[in-house]
């Protein structure tokens, strides 16, 4: 059987405007806090540079500078880091936390 060259009509569910079911202030606050993923780290401790051991790339350095004085949750704020970034950082010594 060929198959029909008609267009087929859009349903009239998929048209119809959706109205919402909650509150626009519900929404718009929910919408506007944002998760983040500190990965197991505390938000509210400090990052500090440490000066015995120096990343050898420039970014690096820059950006150890950068972060250094700043908590975790600014730090992450800036997106100029993840978790994952501060993490190894602290892992090799490049930084250090002030609780």
């Amino acid at each position: 059987m060929p198959k029909s060259t008609t267009a087929k009509k859009a349903s009239p569910t998929a048209t119809a405007k959706k109205s919402a079911k909650r509150p626009l202030a519900d929404i718009a606050k929910t919408t506007t806090e944002k998760k983040v993923n500190a990965g197991g780290l505390n938000l509210d401790a400090i990052i500090l540079d440490n000066p015995d051991k120096i990343a050898r790339a420039q970014h690096n350095q820059e950006r150890h500078k950068d972060m250094s004085g700043k908590t975790i949750r600014d730090a992450l704020a800036t997106r100029r880091v993840d978790a994952r970034d501060i993490r190894y950082d602290l892992q090799k010594g490049f930084m250090t936390i002030k609780s």
